[in-house]
């Protein structure tokens, strides 16, 4: 496990971070999440953990762009990921990978993959299991060949 106090926090490393956050919470309680609406979901996130209006727009970003565009992320996950079903991934991967697939292929300016990808993968080894990393890299490689 990586040691938390050796990495560096970037303004777009916690914007990522906090989309990780409300994408989870938004897929993990229902009572907060799938039933609030995005946008009451990030103004209350945002009040909630005063969240620094630099973070909140990139994070805020990320965050409505994933919804928006959800289905087409997911159908693109699902076609790299060997003998996996989007309803069984982890949370934490899934949202990572959701991020990255946003960032590499909805976001304009287009983040450049291997970025996305890095990203993901530091994340993942941050806040996902012991096989993250591997994973989100072993779905997200394919997807940026594609693009």
């Amino acid at each position: 496990m990586p040691d938390l106090e050796s990495v560096e926090l970037t303004p777009r490393r916690r914007s990522r971070e906090m989309a990780l956050q409300l994408l989870f919470l938004k897929a993990f309680a229902p009572d907060k999440g799938l039933e609030a609406s995005p946008k009451g979901l990030f103004a209350d996130f945002v009040r909630d953990f005063d969240i620094e209006r630099e973070i909140a727009e990139y994070g805020g970003t990320l965050f409505f762009g994933v919804c928006e565009n959800l289905e087409t992320i997911d159908r693109t996950i699902e076609a790299h990921a060997r003998h996996w079903k989007v309803a069984r991934m982890s949370l934490v991967d899934l949202s990572l990978l959701r991020i990255a697939v946003f960032e590499m292929t909805f976001l304009h300016p287009k983040l450049k993959p291997n970025i996305a990808i890095n990203e993901a993968v530091e994340l993942a080894r941050l806040f996902g299991s012991t096989d993250s990393a591997s994973f989100v890299n072993g779905i997200l490689d394919p997807i940026a060949r594609q693009i």
